[in-house]
């Protein structure tokens, strides 16, 4: 549920769902630094972020937000950031200045990938939340970044062709693939806020959407032993719905039919 007054809320409240990738970086964030949070979920598919309520909270409308003693906050990337400061007490930034630059390249690089390929190449997969008329009415008067997307959409000026979005994504993925033929995580050998935003990405565009990972043995190298850490699978894999995902995927094509929607 999502509270009238966040700015009354004590401690660290985190607004998030399982299956967006950048809820998730914070998530995973939250549970590998150990620090004590209160766990919101937003129902995506009921479109929950869409409302006046979670607007009071992150303007954007996007997942997730942070309030962190009656602060709200939104965007991953800052998140990360910010809460690297807040509770340095285990640190995900590598100790070398030299790392630590590559790591905030990474943080960039995540950040910009969001709405350059990944959401374009889900909308063209047929996976992506196609908004019903009350809700495009909602990004065409809050949400200016969303509205432009879909009625870019709509004209068929973005989310078209896999091959443009699919290629950008390659290439990222061959970066990641160099990094990791010579260290355990994007980093170097401990993990990192840079496997923060990097791995949900990767889990849910190989594990939910099936995209083959088979040109790119070290990214799964990688992507099994992180699905195996504790941090993931309490902070994160937990609060996902106990059904395959092979029907999820079903499930997100057929909504798409429903409500009108466009």
């Amino acid at each position: 549920m999502i509270p009238s007054n966040p700015s009354e809320l004590k401690g660290l409240h985190l607004f998030c769902n399982p299956y967006s990738n950048c809820a998730g970086r914070v998530m995973l964030a939250i549970a590998e630094k150990g620090i004590e949070a209160r766990i919101h979920q937003v129902d995506l598919l009921k479109g929950e972020q869409l409302s006046l309520k979670y607007r009071a909270i992150n303007l954007t409308c996007d997942l997730p937000a942070i309030v962190h003693d009656g602060k709200p906050l939104g965007d991953s990337v800052t998140i990360l950031k910010y809460l690297e400061k807040a509770f340095p007490e285990r640190s995900l930034t590598p100790v070398e200045p030299l790392q630590e630059q590559e790591m905030n390249e990474f943080l960039e690089l995540a950040s910009k990938s969001h709405m350059e390929y990944i959401v374009p190449w889900l909308y063209a997969k047929g996976f992506g939340r196609l908004p019903t008329p009350e809700q495009k009415e909602f990004y065409d008067k809050y949400v200016p970044h969303r509205s432009k997307f879909h009625n870019k959409r709509i004209l068929g000026q973005t989310a078209k062709d896999l091959r443009i979005y699919e290629a950008m994504m390659h290439k990222d993925f061959a970066m990641f693939e160099k990094k990791l033929s010579k260290y355990n995580y994007l980093i170097g050998d401990s993990v990192s806020l840079a496997d923060m935003a990097w791995f949900p990405n990767v889990y849910l565009l190989v594990r939910v959407f099936a995209m083959p990972l088979s040109n790119y043995p070290h990214i799964s190298r990688w992507l099994k032993e992180m699905e195996q850490r504790k941090t993931f699978i309490n902070g994160v894999k937990s609060y996902m719905k106990p059904i395959p995902f092979w029907l999820l995927r079903r499930v997100m094509k057929i909504i798409r039919l429903t409500g009108n929607r466009k």
